[in-house]
């Protein structure tokens, strides 16, 4: 039975992390659509302004503001500034991302694998820094960090996407204990391989392309001719049921766009996860 919820996300405020295009396009949308106040930040002031002209256009209410997610005294500066005018956060969505260099561990650049680690791991730690603390105050928010299959299983010569990945499903998880207490919910959340954002700049690979980059390339191109990819509509579908409030008890899990969130609940089950839990902060 599919377990009923309110729609929680009207009026609700919603910071979306790269928010200017691909997936984070794609959910400000999406939760714009549902009734969500969307807060979009990005590097690109052209892209965000584009998104947010089509998300007025539709009726849906949206604020931008550029910023850069590895600098973190202009993270907090622009989550205070946020809460100012608008209010509370209610949501937070860590999707900021780069797909990084390609090729074996040992011959890519360290300044560009470095670079993917404080974009895509680094960039989530900093909002959730600025943004928990006020959610504890409340013992209100939910927060979904934005991973893939990538952190998951190996994804060879591409490793500082995978390792960031993987680092931000621990740190979610993590988190999840941590904030529990608080009463906040905590979610790393594949959306699937869709066609689009890091996908699409994948599959762009010039013919050019080192072999390693032609074999991502390829690789890419067959799994969104596959079973196995998703569509923009279930993706954004699946993170609305997440934010719903009716899957709270699997927070600090990875959760993917195919998954069946009832079964995990009932697998899970609320005692066990609250016994689970009394256990590791007993033990810590």
């Amino acid at each position: 039975m599919t377990r009923q919820a309110e729609n929680t996300l009207r009026e609700a405020i919603v910071l979306i992390t790269g928010g200017g295009r691909g997936v984070g396009r794609l959910y400000a949308h999406r939760l714009a659509a549902e009734g969500a106040f969307v807060v979009l930040v990005a590097r690109s002031a052209a892209e965000l302004e584009d998104v947010a002209r089509s998300i007025r256009a539709e009726g849906g209410k949206v604020a931008t503001y550029v910023v850069d997610v590895t600098t973190k005294p202009a993270v907090a500066r622009v989550v205070e500034e946020v809460e100012e005018q608008l209010g509370p956060l209610d949501v937070l969505i860590n999707n900021a991302g780069v797909r990084g260099p390609i090729g074996n561990a040992w011959e890519c650049d360290w300044d560009d694998w470095w670079s993917t680690i404080e974009i895509n791991l680094g960039g989530a730690v900093a909002f959730c820094h600025a943004v928990i603390p006020n959610m504890a105050r409340r013992r209100k928010g939910r927060v979904v960090n934005i991973v893939s299959e990538a952190g998951v299983f190996r994804w060879p010569t591409v490793f500082a996407y995978s390792v960031s990945k993987a680092a931000l499903i621990k740190f979610s998880e993590n988190l999840a204990s941590e904030c529990r207490d608080d009463s906040l919910s905590v979610f790393a959340y594949h959306p699937g391989f869709l066609p689009l954002g890091l996908a699409n700049e994948a599959m762009d690979l010039h013919a050019s392309a080192t072999p390693a980059e032609a074999r991502v390339a390829a690789w890419c191109r067959a799994q969104l001719e596959s079973s196995s990819a998703a569509s923009p509509g279930s993706s954004a579908a699946q993170l609305v049921r997440l934010l719903s409030g009716a899957y709270d008890v699997l927070t600090g899990r990875y959760v993917t766009v195919h998954d069946d969130l009832d079964l995990l609940v009932a697998r899970v089950g609320t005692a066990a996860a609250s016994r689970d839990y009394r256990m590791l902060r007993s033990s810590a």
